[in-house]
């Protein structure tokens, strides 16, 4: 599977298979969901009779997340979940698409965004860049992930919603916040 992009879909809940064993890089996913729906994602370490949950998300409605999976899990089971009182499942499916390397927004200059989102730091010099979190309400999460190898390190601290944050690359940046907005040093 490498850096080829792939995509899967469906309605119902599924588990997919996003890296093969020989796969240690960590996977690059974009993920979304249809007209009021909502999905909960959870990576699997599994091997021969046994499964290890991660961290799970929750993809909601139309929205469209940028996500890393640490290279220790190989699957993701997604499933279906209710909404609103009636408990209905909303109309239309999933979409996962693994994102080549080429298609992450290089870390330069000043930028924002909503939700989570990745950016690539460059090999080069190490950086500083100064972080505001949710229009400086409250704070977000920063986590750094080798290119090549690797699980997350968060590198934001929890209880700054302003911070300036030093990196190095290359690496994977994933911003997780309502808002973000960033400005390079």
């Amino acid at each position: 599977m490498g850096n080829d992009e792939v995509k899967w879909s469906g309605w119902r809940s599924r588990e997919i298979k996003i890296r093969d064993g020989t796969d240690s890089a960590p996977a690059l996913l974009e993920v979304s969901g249809g007209l009021a729906t909502r999905f909960n994602m959870t990576p699997l370490r599994r091997t021969a009779g046994t499964y290890v949950p991660g961290p799970s998300f929750t993809v909601w409605k139309m929205s469209r997340r940028r996500v890393i999976v640490a290279s220790e899990y190989n699957h993701l089971t997604i499933s279906r979940m209710g909404v609103g009182s009636d408990n209905a499942t909303g109309l239309g499916g999933w979409k996962v698409r693994r994102l080549t390397h080429d298609a992450i927004d290089p870390l330069d200059g000043s930028t924002s965004g909503r939700g989570p989102w990745i950016l690539f730091v460059g090999e080069g010099p190490r950086r500083a860049m100064r972080v505001t979190w949710n229009d400086g309400k409250y704070p977000g999460v920063l986590t750094m992930y080798g290119v090549s190898f690797g699980n997350g390190t968060q590198i934001s601290r929890p209880d700054r919603t302003e911070e300036t944050v030093r990196v190095k690359g290359p690496a994977y940046l994933v911003f997780d916040a309502d808002r973000w907005a960033i400005q390079v040093t």
